[in-house]
């Protein structure tokens, strides 16, 4: 517990030092660092969930076709 208070009376002393413009700065860009995770997260899910379907359609196709041989048999 104490890592944890530590850290965050460092931050409080940093933030007790910096002007209002710097705080405001640094704040956006905390927020924006977070965006930027989230998005990728999600596009990672997407690609992850692309790639699934693909891999899903794919094999229903050979059954499709595997299928449409055994009729024209």
């Amino acid at each position: 517990m104490t890592g944890f208070n530590s850290k965050r009376d460092a931050a409080s002393d940093k933030h007790r030092t910096m002007s209002k413009k710097d705080l405001a700065m640094d704040s956006l860009t905390r927020i924006c660092e977070i965006q930027q995770r989230l998005i990728n997260q999600l596009i990672a899910m997407e690609q992850n969930s692309y790639a699934r379907g693909y891999e899903d359609g794919m094999a229903a196709q050979a059954e499709v076709d595997i299928a449409l041989n055994e009729i024209a048999k």
